[in-house]
């Protein structure tokens, strides 16, 4: 919250903007998504009760990705709106398509799943569906797409370098301009798995507001800006 001044100043020229969130409000959205995944998959691995859910999230995921794809990533945009040119109808066909497909799928493999597997599926899929459509309601920073890409972490964290390789495809995938993000890869390559040193963590919590603060301030004074209450 506190951030959100700052971030509506640098992002909007003004002090109350309600059409885009700062990106902590995309990281919470991640860890809610993260937890319900833990929550599902480990304290309620192997309840019965949830086996039916499973169906349910087999229907969803191939509307799912359909709508991700199309309406979060940059590339899926392009597509809809520059090569393919779809409307609103055709994609609505294609997410019943991809549901017809996905719970026949899943309904197959499923019959040689046993119950933690299905619930952990389930829990994966609801929880992404959940707080992805969340992030674009609210139009937080990365929206739907930065969500996911704290999911992909999350479920390849056993695996550093394969987590961030991934990771920063679903980024530059998401948007083309974050392709960037692949020169992580080079410390954590070299990361030892030991804390460094000890910083003072209000450091790291004033930056992000403090930085984007400094840069509106300096962007109004030397004219390229104007400031708004709203």
């Amino acid at each position: 919250m506190i951030s959100e001044l700052p971030f509506n100043l640098g992002f909007a020229s003004k002090l109350f903007y309600v059409g885009y969130q700062n990106v902590f409000f995309t990281l919470l959205l991640g860890l809610l998504c993260i937890t319900c995944m833990h929550y599902v998959a480990e304290t309620k691995k192997d309840c019965e009760k949830l086996k039916p859910i499973f169906y349910l999230a087999a229907l969803l995921t191939g509307p799912y990705v359909v709508y991700m794809f199309f309406m979060d990533f940059q590339v899926g945009v392009l597509i809809r709106k520059r090569i393919l040119n779809l409307d609103q109808t055709t994609i609505l066909i294609m997410a019943i398509a991809a549901a017809v497909i996905t719970i026949n799928l899943f309904t197959a493999l499923g019959r040689k799943w046993d119950t933690a597997k299905k619930n952990a599926f389930s829990g994966m899929i609801l929880s992404l569906a959940v707080f992805c459509v969340i992030g674009d309601l609210l139009k937080t920073d990365y929206s739907g797409g930065g969500v996911l890409t704290i999911a992909v972490l999350y479920l390849l964290r056993k695996r550093k370098k394969l987590a961030f390789s991934m990771a920063c495809l679903e980024l530059t995938i998401f948007s083309v301009s974050e392709f960037t993000a692949f020169l992580m890869l080079i410390p954590v390559a070299f990361y030892n798995g030991k804390r460094g040193a000890k910083i003072n963590k209000y450091v790291f919590y004033a930056f992000y507001p403090v930085h984007i603060g400094l840069l509106f301030l300096l962007t109004l004074l030397l004219g390229f800006t104007t400031f708004a209450i709203r």
